[in-house]
Parts: structure tokens; sequence; C-alpha cells
């Protein structure tokens, strides 16, 4: 596989209404997100090939995540945006105390598989949730706006679900911290 120019370009055609949503959950200024937006680009320039994705968007929206948050660090080390913390916040501390770390791609891996066969068994409109909260780091007003629901229900389904996570990674071996 080789490297085409046209790439670029027709990857922003189709993707860059994905990769600015994946940012602006992260960083909400226009001027970081057309920023990063770029460096993903790049990223993808440099990464694809040898890199062969099957999900391509999938790929696309972990890349932008990861440079988003760098940026974000950089940006602020010490003044990061609240609702992106208090989302780690919440999973982390609900679910297995303060023992998710993003560096530990092993057990990353093998926690992503466990907590993406836990959100199969669940309702379409729960897995919508879960996945704008803590992936795409939205707010609840945000996410019961999307899903026409109220504040109280977004919060108290996300409550649920982070203890039945905690309970069903505890099952697998994951110890309380």
């Amino acid at each position: 596989m080789t490297r085409d120019e046209r790439a670029v370009e027709a990857t922003s055609t189709k993707y860059s209404r994905l990769i600015r949503g994946c940012i602006r959950g992260i960083m909400p200024e226009k001027s970081d997100i057309d920023e990063c937006e770029n460096d993903v680009y790049l990223k993808l320039w440099q990464l694809i090939p040898p890199d062969e994705p099957e999900n391509f968007s999938a790929y696309i929206c972990k890349t932008a995540r990861y440079l988003a948050m760098n940026a974000l660090k950089k940006k602020s080390r010490n003044k990061r945006r609240a609702d992106t913390e208090s989302s780690f916040e919440e999973l982390s501390e609900d679910i297995i105390g303060n023992s998710l770390d993003p560096e530990s791609s092993l057990e990353s891996r093998e926690l992503a598989g466990i907590v993406s066969d836990f959100l199969k068994t669940k309702p379409k409109e729960q897995r919508i949730m879960f996945i704008q909260r803590y992936w795409y780091y939205a707010s609840v007003t945000e996410i019961a706006q999307s899903l026409g629901v109220s504040k109280a229900k977004v919060s108290v389904t996300l409550t649920r679900l982070r203890k039945e996570l905690r309970e069903m990674l505890l099952q697998q071996g994951y110890k309380e911290r």
C-alpha cells in the first residue's frame, strides 16, 4: 500500500464531521478543534500505511480522541475541562477505583473488550448514553437533549450502568483499589 495525497482530501470530505465531533467533546473551542483536526489528518498520513485498520471510522475516532486529549493536557495541565475530568472520575471511581490507566495498553484492550461485551447486553438507548458520555465526553445535558429524555433519566441510567459494569469487572477478576 502506498500513500496518495488525494486520500487526505477524501478523508476530510467523508470524515470531517465525525472527527470534529470526537474532538469537540474534549476541546470545545473552534480554533482548538480546527488545529486538532489537522493533526488527525497528519497522524493518519503517518500511520497508514503500514497500519491497515479494519474499521476506519473507529480508527479515526481513536486517533482524534488521543490527539485531542494530548492537546488538552498540553494546553492546560491543571485546568482540565470539567466535563471531561468528571466523566473520567465517574468511570474510574465507580467501576474499579482509580485503576483505569490509559497508558497500559494491554489492560486497556482487555478492558475495552469487557466493556464492549457489557454494552452489547444493554438496550440501544443505554448504549448511546454510555458511549456519548464516556467516548465523546458529552455532558448529561447534551445527552438528554439528543435523546429527548430528562437529565435525571440520563444521570440515573449512567449511575446504574457504572454500577453494573463495576460488578461485572469484579467478577472478571478486576480488583477494587
